[in-house]
């Protein structure tokens, strides 16, 4: 009789152990389900301690073998898919420009003080020339000065700390006022050598020379050569420094007489970008 019970509870429990199908998953896990749809790519169930669900769902690429109630075994070998991240759009690299050695167009105001001395024979009658005759005169004006200057620049060389090129003024225009007759400064097409000594990466020092023809106005138009000599800070495009011109002219057919001649020394504050 005893041999009796044994026999259908072993005959009971083969069936519980039947009526239930296992998942192993690749990762070792063993899962007791009842699967209610394999399709292509997923596997539905319920847990089988779960008969009224939820539904859960498991990728074919996660599962290494399923055992079904029946003892029927399948086995799947199934790689994950590989997942294909766009393509991240790389940002535009711009070529670096060195504020300072970079070639470029600039334009300064100059705030200034101007000295001139003049020489020309004038008619003059006197007692001792009561017929009058030419007789030299001198003169020494001041000004003060307001000017605009506009111009290129442009390094060479491969030196990071140091660079020597050429300067272009394309037009120097200034104002005189004061010490009795007024007038004005033109400079056109100078040309000359400009430096610039990098610092770090926001400052620099510059140092300039150029020459070119000048006319100047307070001498009714008087022809002349100029030479220049500047000195800047620079901080990035802004720079502020000294500049220092000198202006010989002369003019043949002045009002004043013949053979006028002088000089002008003209010194200068100057505020400026470069771009």
């Amino acid at each position: 009789m005893r041999f009796f019970f044994v026999f259908v509870f072993a005959l009971c429990a083969n069936n519980l152990c039947l009526s239930q199908d296992t998942i192993q998953l690749k990762n070792g896990l063993l899962i007791e389900a009842k699967i209610l749809e394999i399709s292509s790519t997923t596997v539905k169930y319920y847990r089988f301690s779960q008969p009224n669900g939820p539904l859960r769902i498991l990728e074919l690429f996660e599962i290494s073998k399923i055992k079904y109630a029946d003892g029927t075994l399948e086995k799947y070998n199934i790689a994950a898919p590989i997942v294909k991240s766009a393509p991240s759009a790389e940002p535009e690299i711009k070529p670096y420009r060195d504020p300072f050695f970079k070639r470029g167009f600039f334009i300064d105001r100059m705030y200034g003080f101007s000295h001139q001395r003049s020489s020309y024979l004038a008619y003059q009658i006197m007692p001792e020339f009561p017929n009058g005759t030419f007789l030299p005169v001198r003169e020494i004006t001041n000004h003060f000065s307001v000017g605009l200057k506009i111009g290129n620049k442009w390094y060479f060389g491969k030196n990071e700390t140091w660079k020597l090129g050429l300067q272009t003024t394309w037009v120097r225009l200034a104002s005189l006022f004061g010490g009795g007759e007024s007038g004005g400064i033109i400079t056109v097409a100078n040309i000359g050598v400009c430096s610039v000594i990098k610092r770090s990466e926001k400052r620099a020092f510059e140092a300039n020379l150029q020459f070119g023809p000048s006319v100047v106005l307070t001498s009714n138009g008087a022809p002349g050569l100029s030479i220049s000599l500047e000195g800047k800070y620079r901080i990035k495009k802004f720079a502020v420094g000294l500049d220092y011109q000198f202006i010989s002219f002369s003019d043949n057919q002045a009002n004043y007489g013949e053979n006028l001649k002088g000089s002008l020394n003209s010194i200068c504050l100057t505020a400026g970008f470069k771009f």
